[in-house]
């Protein structure tokens, strides 16, 4: 995640130390230092959701695979708790935390290939790191109506969502291009789990 900054106006007052919220090396919306890891961690979260346009805006595309990676791994590892809590089945914990990550670093090489055809601007670190904070979804994705599995529909749909909006903005690439190549890996991706439980 982040590293706190100090601001340089007064480098000896650490108490003025913060922590950024969004990744890369522009500080843009901040939280306290002393707040700590995981509410830094939250912050990302509600940013991600609640204001995605904004979010994307202001992520740089470049500054690092960690930090991305960081709130990527911690989303999933959430997920698959809270998942294999709810199914009382362990092996969820592993399985889900495996697929997932897996998925995103899949994804992000087939969106980047096929994006960069179309004339998409940015590299993949910039496809990753859009795909990684969108994972945001999947803390909700846990969750079931009955059988109706009604956080993972939800969690799919807003992640296509997200990715479309985060990605528009990397790669500067027509909407309609956009959707058509999310759209239709996350059909494929959808299509893949079903057939074979992973």
């Amino acid at each position: 995640m982040p590293d706190p900054e100090i601001d340089a106006t007064n480098p000896d007052d650490s108490s003025q130390s913060s922590l950024p919220v969004e990744a890369g090396g522009a500080k843009k919306k901040e939280v306290p230092a002393q707040a700590g890891f995981f509410q830094a961690y939250l912050q990302q979260v509600k940013s991600v959701l609640m204001t995605p346009k904004k979010f994307f805006d202001e992520m740089p595309d470049t500054g690092g695979l960690a930090q991305p990676a960081i709130f990527l791994t911690l989303s999933a590892f959430v997920f698959s708790l809270l998942q294999s809590i709810a199914f009382l089945n362990p092996f969820l914990l592993f399985k889900s935390l495996f697929s997932t990550i897996l998925g995103v670093l899949i994804a992000s090489a087939l969106i980047q290939f096929l994006l960069k055809k179309m004339g998409g601007k940015s590299t993949f670190e910039g496809t990753f790191r859009v795909l990684a904070y969108s994972k945001a979804t999947v803390l909700f994705a846990w969750l079931t109506l009955g059988p109706f599995p009604i956080g993972g529909i939800a969690s799919l749909v807003y992640g296509v969502y997200l990715n479309i909006v985060g990605l528009r903005k990397v790669h500067e690439v027509e909407r309609t291009k956009t959707i058509g190549v999310v759209v239709g890996l996350a059909l494929i991706g959808f299509a893949i789990k079903k057939l074979t439980g992973f």
